[in-house]
């Protein structure tokens, strides 16, 4: 399967995606990251839902909105009826260090095969359960193609979201890459 990121196809993600160590990702200056992707593979340890696993956000730009009275509301789009976005926080690790990493929206759907149509819209999300179906890719060996967040990077936190996926030993391999 193969999905686009942005002008990209999933092939070349990989492709142009410098090789890296996690250890290699935790030492670089933010600075000089910038649009820089890189390329890992990692085990995921765990799964990260104190802050939920997904979100209401903005049908128009997909970021993050507020409940306000009796709506949520974007900081750019104002009163919009809101979508829901997965997010899944995982805790991933090579021979070499363990960091956190976030994947979003459809892709996190498709490694966890957990769908969010139908879920809660909720102001607080943080106390509806992860299915425990998505426990199946613990433990589990990637490829990923990572880089920072246009988020990460206007905070200026060394924050790495997985823009692709392949699965590694797994009898039906998978591929993906974000829209």
């Amino acid at each position: 399967m193969v999905q686009q990121q942005g002008a990209l196809s999933q092939e070349a993600l990989f492709d142009s995606a410098v090789e890296s160590t996690i250890k290699d990702l935790l030492s670089l200056n933010l600075a000089n990251i910038g649009s820089a992707m890189f390329k890992i593979q990692a085990r995921i340890l765990d799964i990260d839902t104190s802050d939920g696993w997904y979100y209401p956000s903005c049908p128009i730009c997909t970021t993050s909105m507020a409940p306000e009275l009796d709506a949520f509301y974007c900081k750019e789009h104002q009163r919009q009826p809101p979508h829901l976005t997965m997010k899944l926080s995982l805790y991933i690790g090579d021979n070499t260090a363990k960091t956190k990493a976030i994947i979003f929206g459809i892709l996190a759907e498709k490694m966890s095969n957990i769908n969010v149509v139908g879920m809660p819209i909720l102001g607080d999300i943080s106390s509806v359960r992860l299915p425990n179906i998505a426990e199946t890719i613990l433990n589990k060996e990637y490829n990923f193609v990572v880089g920072l967040s246009d988020e990460a990077f206007r905070q200026e936190l060394l924050n790495y979201k997985i823009f692709a996926y392949k699965a590694i030993n797994e009898t039906q391999s998978s591929t993906c890459s974000s829209d």
